[in-house]
């Protein structure tokens, strides 16, 4: 189904944006940071590198102060707890003199990691400017009749996960499941979450387009599902477009942020989050109407 989304999103890239913007890219730079607890700070920087039918992509090899540390705290502990100690608010600027020192020592040529299409680049770079429809479901291309199908299939992995030992009268599972299948229900609570943590401290994902005659930057702190929303800097728009997730997802490789920029378990996990919502009470019980 993704690999179906992605190539659907490419087609239509194709379709509607001209080769002069992508003719005029000198590189492309793609930052990605994740902080769950801001004492554990990972993140990689690419760089897209225009060649003439595709896009050479590096990874730089560019560190966090914390993933130095943890580097040297394996080679020289002594040294690590030195550092460690002058880490305080009056001292900030020596601990950076260390932290650039490190990124010297442990310094790596950046190096090809991957080559996408220039088919992929025109798509993204369309995604990103676009302004997107209201429906979630409509960016995703799922229609209501494809969810209600799947609505007892995911009442009953519910069921399975939580409910193992119990068994749903019919009134509980008709109650339920005209709950899952209405349409007005399901959009309101995909909006939620989707923008639940749209707006955080935790992550950090960017695209920096650097073009002969300007820069596009556009950026997300999101760390819900698709990492929405996107901010265009140069328009100062905010944007819930989840294609534009789904296309950088397929170019930066699998190591932080790339199963959030494309919405992994979001169906599941929209289906539990309804039924957790609207179909049990409060003592957890499934509602008879």
């Amino acid at each position: 189904m993704k690999k179906s989304i992605a190539l659907l999103l490419i087609i239509i890239g194709l379709q509607v944006s001209g080769q002069t913007t992508i003719d005029s890219i000198v590189k492309i730079e793609i930052v990605d940071y994740e902080n769950n607890d801001f004492d554990n700070m990972k993140g990689r920087t690419y760089q897209l590198i225009a060649l003439k039918n595709s896009f050479s992509v590096y990874n730089m090899n560019i560190f966090t102060g914390f993933e130095l540390l943890e580097k040297l705290k394996k080679d020289d502990k002594f040294r690590y707890e030195t550092i460690l100690n002058k880490f305080t608010k009056d001292s900030m600027e020596v601990f950076k003199i260390e932290i650039n020192s490190l990124k010297q020592e442990y310094f790596i040529e950046p190096n090809a990691i991957d080559c996408v299409s220039r088919n992929q680049i025109d798509s993204l770079l369309f995604e990103l400017e676009r302004i997107p429809t209201k429906s979630i479901f409509k960016e995703l291309g799922l229609n209501h009749e494809l969810l209600d199908n799947n609505a007892l299939k995911h009442l009953e992995l519910f069921l399975q996960k939580n409910f193992k030992n119990s068994k749903l009268k019919e009134s509980q599972k008709a109650y339920c499941l005209n709950q899952l299948q209405n349409s007005e229900i399901l959009q309101i609570s995909a909006k939620e979450l989707i923008r639940k943590n749209a707006f955080s401290d935790y992550g950090y994902t960017s695209v920096t387009v650097y073009r002969q005659s300007d820069t596009l930057n556009y950026q997300t702190k999101g760390t819900s599902y698709y990492k929405l929303p996107w901010f265009n800097e140069n328009k100062r728009i905010y944007t819930y477009n989840p294609r534009t997730s789904i296309l950088l997802g397929t170019i930066i490789p699998n190591e932080i942020n790339r199963d959030l920029l494309q919405g992994r378990n979001f169906t599941r996990d929209l289906y539990f989050y309804v039924i957790d919502k609207y179909c049990l009470t409060r003592q957890d019980r499934f509602k008879k109407k």
